[in-house]
């Protein structure tokens, strides 16, 4: 049983290391899309905004 209880804690602990990561990364990736997109009327300025919001939220992804 304790050999069960800590593969969970380390799992669980794993678990939450990667959410902090992901966390972060996604808000990276929101400041950088905020950054961007004063420049709405260019075209290229609203791909790359958009860019990092899907990359944001894919650094989400359960792995």
């Amino acid at each position: 049983m304790m050999v069960q209880d800590r593969k969970f804690r380390q799992r669980f602990r794993h678990g939450r290391f990667t959410l902090l990561i992901g966390l972060t990364f996604l808000a990276i990736a929101l400041i950088a899309r905020q950054e961007v997109s004063p420049m709405n009327n260019l075209l290229f300025a609203q791909i790359f905004a958009d860019t990092f919001l899907i990359i944001g939220w894919t650094s989400m992804r359960d792995r």
